[in-house]
Parts: C-alpha cells; sequence; structure tokens
C-alpha cells in the first residue's frame, strides 16, 4: 500500500513540475496586457422619441470629438436604439442607448486617458439631446 502511495507522490510531483514550466512558458510568451481604461457610465430619464435622441446623441458625440461610428442600431417597433462611436485619434469609445418606451438614456464612455475620459463624459453628460 506504502508503495503505491509513493507511486502516486511521484505522479503529482511529476505533474505538478510539468504543469509548472508550462505555465511559466506560457506566462513568459505571452505580451504582458498593460491597458486599463477607464469606464464612466450614467443613466437618465428622457422624454422626447427614440429617432430624436438617436439624433442628438449623434450631434453632442460630434461636437466631442467622436468621428467614427459604428453598429448603430434601432428598432422603431421598440422604441429603443443605440449609437457608438469612438474617437479616431485617441484610445476613447462612446455609446449611448436612448430607450423611448422606459423613459430612459444610458451614456457609456471609455477610454485609456483618465482625463479625456472624463471630460468627455461629463461634455456628454451636460449636452442637451
Amino acid at each position: 500500500m506504502q508503495r503505491q502511495i509513493h507511486k502516486g507522490a511521484m505522479l503529482l510531483s511529476k505533474l505538478t513540475a510539468t504543469t509548472g514550466a508550462f505555465l511559466t512558458v506560457l506566462v513568459t510568451a505571452s505580451p504582458a496586457v498593460q491597458a486599463k481604461p477607464f469606464l464612466y457610465v450614467t443613466s437618465f430619464s428622457q422624454g422626447g422619441n427614440v429617432k430624436e435622441c438617436l439624433a442628438g446623441a449623434k450631434s453632442a458625440m460630434k461636437q466631442e470629438g467622436i468621428d467614427a461610428f459604428y453598429d448603430d442600431f434601432i428598432s422603431t417597433k421598440n422604441r429603443v436604439g443605440k449609437v457608438s462611436g469612438n474617437n479616431s485619434n485617441e484610445y476613447l469609445s462612446v455609446e449611448i442607448e436612448c430607450d423611448q418606451k422606459m423613459g430612459v438614456t444610458v451614456l457609456g464612455v471609455a477610454g485609456l486617458d483618465n482625463d479625456l475620459t472624463w471630460d468627455t463624459y461629463q461634455a456628454l453628460k451636460k449636452a442637451n439631446w
């Protein structure tokens, strides 16, 4: 019985050493992830229709330097939509969702430069659309 335990301990020891070596190679071969974006999100009530909300949101985003738009979506049936974009010169992304049915607008701003991200968030939060 003792011999089997000894063989099991040896097998576990070899397995641990192999796994440790594999993880060391994996960690040293992988590039370090250094980007840690800042994210600011808020929601507020809105009383307009979804098309007006999205048009105003896109206009406000353009005024704040958001110039590359993607993944715009609108469902007139559900009266909900969103506009997404980023600043092509900075690591900054914005998404605004308008939900007419619930009467809510959601604003999210993410970026690598905290000052720029915060300033854009504050400007869009204060904008009227």
